[in-house]
């Protein structure tokens, strides 16, 4: 037997077989497995064999009724064209959204920090309404470590703070060259530009533009002056 039939069986017959009330299974950090296509092509099809045996929950007949599962992934590492990525559209899918202004308003509340509507907006330029890009901005400013003019007035200063976010995301460019070429254009100007569909949607997920229709524009300003640096 294969260790995933082995897997199912021993789901089904000794933990699944015992319980009368659910099981959830939370699976964190799952695009960590995308560096291994062999090995992720196999365990999606597995957790999605599992999803699809969980859907018919008829509890005399069916021991999966019980079972729950959760998994979370990061669509900033594209997923490897090996992997049939239909494995990950089971059940319902959740991208998170950026904060709303008054998500971004109740943020600084809570931090004790007071915003003008003009500082909102500002902030919402440079930052976006990415959370941990907002949740650092608000660390450093409870730190006294900056003053909000400084972090909205001073791009060397923010570019200072999120120097590892930023390289990450440079990092991360860095495997897929086809997509440079439209992100320098999208860099360049201030206004949305065309930009094919699939390229469009790519850099969409690893959260550098705004897609509009069939143009996109960058997802914040702070990208902005760090990406112009480096693609020219």
């Amino acid at each position: 037997m294969g260790s995933k039939s082995n897997a199912t069986d021993y789901f089904e017959d000794v933990i699944l077989a015992n319980l009368d009330y659910p099981l959830v299974i939370a699976i964190d950090e799952l695009s960590e497995l995308f560096a291994y296509p062999d090995i992720t092509r196999e365990f999606l099809l597995l957790l999605r064999t599992w999803s699809e045996q969980a859907k018919a929950r008829v509890a005399d007949s069916n021991p999966w009724h019980n079972f729950r599962l959760v998994t979370v992934y990061s669509t900033e590492i594209l997923m490897n064209v090996a992997i049939n990525q239909s494995f990950l559209n089971t059940g319902l899918v959740i991208e998170l959204p950026e904060f709303t202004p008054n998500q971004i308003q109740e943020l600084a509340n809570r931090w004790g920090e007071e915003m003008t509507v003009q500082q909102m907006q500002k902030a919402i330029a440079l930052l976006g309404g990415h959370p941990y890009r907002l949740q650092l901005a608000f660390y450093y400013l409870h730190q006294q470590t900056i003053t909000l003019e400084q972090l909205l007035e001073n791009s060397a200063i923010a570019t200072a703070i999120y120097a590892d976010h930023l390289e990450q995301q440079w990092s991360n460019l860095q495997r897929y060259p086809n997509l440079l070429p439209c992100l320098t254009e999208i860099v360049r100007q201030s206004s949305p530009v065309d930009c094919e569909a699939v390229q469009a949607s790519q850099l969409h997920k690893m959260g550098l533009v705004h897609v509009h229709g069939f143009q996109a524009s960058l997802a914040c300003e702070l990208f902005r002056a760090f990406l112009g640096d480096r693609l020219r």
